[in-house]
C-alpha cells in the first residue's frame, strides 16, 4: 500500500476512501469517510516507514497531539497502522495551506500577516503547554481559514511530527540515521 496508492471507494480500516488530495515525498493524502464524517488520511510511503522505531515516534507524536484540545488544532486525530500501512486521519478542513494563500497573494503587509501570526502561535502554546512540539511547521502544514467575522483569520495546524521520520545528518559520526527531536 505505501509504494501503490489505495484505490478511490476502497475501505481502509474504517476508513472509505473518496479521492486523493496530494502526494509527497512522505505519503499520500486521500479524502476519506468514516461514520458519514468527512477525515483527511495521511498514508506514509515505505521509504518513510522504513524505521519502524521512528515510525511509532510519529505515530505517538499525533496520539499525544490528539489530546490537546484547541480550536487550532485538528479534530479526532486518529494514529495506527493498517494492513501493514501507518496512517494518520483527522476531520476535513475546508481550508487552504498558507503557502498556497501567499503564492496566489504575494507579500502581505505586516499588518495583514499579524492575525495569522497570533493565529499559529496561540495552537503552538497550547502543544507547547502540554509539552509536546509540532516537529514540521512550515507553511504547507497551517491551513488557513476565515474567522467568525470577515477581519478575523483562524489558522489550524496539521501534519506533526514529521521530522521523526526524515533522515538526518547526526552531528557525531556524519552519517546518515533518523534523529529524534524531543521537547518544545
Amino acid at each position: 500500500l505505501g509504494e501503490t496508492e489505495v484505490s478511490t471507494i476502497k475501505a481502509f480500516g474504517p476508513y472509505a476512501i473518496e479521492r486523493k488530495i496530494a502526494a509527497t515525498e512522505m505519503g499520500v493524502v486521500y479524502l476519506a469517510k468514516k461514520d458519514g464524517v468527512s477525515f483527511m488520511l495521511k498514508t506514509l510511503r515505505r521509504e518513510a516507514a522504513r524505521d519502524m522505531r521512528a515510525v511509532n515516534r510519529f505515530l505517538t507524536q499525533n496520539r499525544l497531539v490528539a489530546t490537546v484540545a484547541h480550536e487550532g488544532l485538528p479534530k479526532n486525530i486518529d494514529a495506527g497502522e493498517i494492513d501493514g500501512t501507518s496512517y494518520v486521519a483527522y476531520e476535513h478542513i475546508d481550508a487552504q495551506p498558507l503557502a498556497v494563500r501567499f503564492a496566489r497573494t504575494g507579500p502581505s503587509h505586516i499588518n495583514e500577516l499579524r492575525p495569522i501570526l497570533r493565529a499559529m502561535l496561540e495552537p503552538l502554546a497550547a502543544l507547547h503547554k502540554a509539552q509536546l512540539s509540532h516537529g514540521d511547521l512550515k507553511m504547507d502544514h497551517a491551513l488557513v481559514l476565515r474567522g467568525a467575522d470577515a477581519a478575523s483569520v483562524k489558522v489550524v495546524l496539521i501534519d506533526f511530527g514529521g521530522d521523526r521520520l526524515r533522515p538526518r545528518l547526526t552531528p557525531t559520526s556524519g552519517s546518515y540515521g533518523l534523529l529524534a527531536c524531543y521537547g518544545s
